[in-house]
């Protein structure tokens, strides 16, 4: 009978436990700003790089350094579409001026269940990327 109920609790754990909400892309955390009419924001990361030299006695070395490369990507405002932790659409106007000196952006390549947006500061933006509209395709 004890192996019975420890069998019954083995399965009924998986069924109590529920799973974290799964997001439904990609998420990249970022300090933006705005630049005119673009959203900019800049990336650091450490690469490894190879140095050949040689040393004062002439023999040739190798060794590995750590190189810090900055990457910055501009995206049109115009092709993006900010919300704030309750999902509400935030307007260009009010995106212009909420990161015009920076701020917390997080951007996404799709849907963010509301579950984890919650778990962010107020201030966050969510920016991804919208589909243009019609009449700015003529």
């Amino acid at each position: 009978m004890p192996r019975a109920v420890f069998l019954a609790a083995l399965f009924a754990l998986p069924a109590v436990a529920a799973d974290p909400p799964k997001p439904g892309g990609t998420v990249q955390m970022l300090v933006a700003r705005i630049d005119g009419d673009k959203l900019v924001s800049s990336t650091s990361a450490q690469v490894p790089r190879t140095i050949h030299l040689t040393d004062k006695d002439g023999n040739p070395k190798t060794i590995q350094v750590l190189e810090t490369v900055t990457t910055t990507t501009a995206r049109e405002i115009k092709n993006l579409k900010a919300t704030d932790t309750d999902g509400k659409e935030v307007s260009a106007a009010d995106l212009k001026t909420r990161l015009k000196d920076g701020g917390p952006v997080v951007f996404l390549d799709g849907p963010l269940p509301a579950e984890w947006r919650k778990r962010f500061k107020g201030t966050v933006l969510f920016v991804e990327y919208a589909a243009p509209k019609d009449d700015e395709k003529k």
